[in-house]
């Protein structure tokens, strides 16, 4: 028979912790810290942002006029954005000459359009009928506009 040899535990070294490979952190230092070039571009854009966003927000949002009032923003000067101008003109900026009562025209046009330009952003979407709809939208989108434009 053979003899039984005694084996003596020994304990496995410890190994390092799993490097994180999911989260925030890893994504930040993997996309915008990895070398050094990515580090100094990352630096320069947060600092010109910072310089540029505060100032742009205290403009556009904190001193504006909002209220279609000539007076008040001409009372603000160059400290605060004038809004009332799109309140007031909305209409002639999204329809432009368009006549009154022929502006759903290009209102559905441009929602057929995004709506199209949405559901092709989507991979589930990317199918042959995707195809099919992108050129009924852009008949449907001519015939919408055609009345109005010019053709030679």
């Amino acid at each position: 028979m053979s003899a039984a040899v005694a084996q003596v535990f020994q304990l496995v070294p410890p190994r390092a912790p799993p490097v994180a490979t999911e989260g925030v952190l890893p994504w930040l230092r993997r996309n915008l810290f990895s070398d050094w070039r990515n580090t100094l571009g990352t630096l320069v854009i947060v600092a010109v942002l910072v310089v540029i966003v505060p100032p742009l927000f205290k403009w556009a949002v904190w001193y504006a006029v909002a209220r279609p009032d000539n007076a008040a923003c001409r009372a603000i000067g160059h400290e605060g954005a004038c809004w009332g101008v799109i309140a007031e003109k909305y209409r002639l900026i999204l329809f432009g000459r368009y006549p009154y009562e022929q502006q759903w025209r290009p209102l559905v046009a441009t929602t057929l359009m995004v709506v199209l330009i949405a559901a092709s952003c989507y991979r589930a979407f990317w199918k042959p009928w995707l195809i099919a709809c992108q050129a009924v939208v852009a008949g449907a989108i001519d015939d919408l506009t055609a009345p109005f434009t010019t053709r030679r």
